[in-house]
């Protein structure tokens, strides 16, 4: 009797598995592919800039307001000029309203250095005096009249 129940069983378990096969199967909805969007490349760094009321020529006397004179400074966008040196801005610190340290990589007489040289405005922007690390006045410039700085 055992055995017949095992028979039987078995036969069943056929059966059933032979009528899944024959069974319709519901049709597969594809699954839509799903886009990865690769992965935007970084910003590149902003570059930094010097303030706006920081550019122009400045010149501790009227007459340096000249190309290659000895206290003209430039201050353009990107980079300061002085007579002996220039180079590209690093870095701008605003320390305080009208109060700037930029940090400088300065090329000039045969080496490059990196230096810091702190700046603040005056006299209702017109200007401009060089600070030294603990804030006394090293030397005032002027804003030059309307000249177009040199490429240097």
């Amino acid at each position: 009797m055992r055995r017949h129940l095992i028979l039987a069983a078995a036969a069943a378990i056929v059966v059933l598995g032979a009528v899944m096969l024959l069974m319709p199967r519901p049709a597969a909805t594809p699954t839509p592919p799903v886009e990865v969007a690769a992965p935007a490349a970084p910003a590149p760094p902003a570059r930094p800039e010097a303030p706006e009321a920081f550019r122009g020529v400045w010149a501790a006397r009227p007459t340096d307001c000249a190309p290659g004179r000895e206290t003209r400074l430039v201050v353009a966008a990107d980079r300061l000029t002085f007579h002996e040196s220039s180079g590209p801005i690093l870095a701008v610190a605003v320390s305080a309203p009208g109060e700037a340290i930029f940090t400088v990589e300065l090329t000039g007489e045969g080496e490059t250095r990196t230096a810091q040289h702190r700046f603040a405005l005056g006299d209702g922007g017109q200007a401009l005096t060089a600070l030294d690390p603990a804030g006394a006045e090293i030397l005032v410039r002027r804003r030059c009249p309307e000249t177009l700085p040199d490429a240097a």
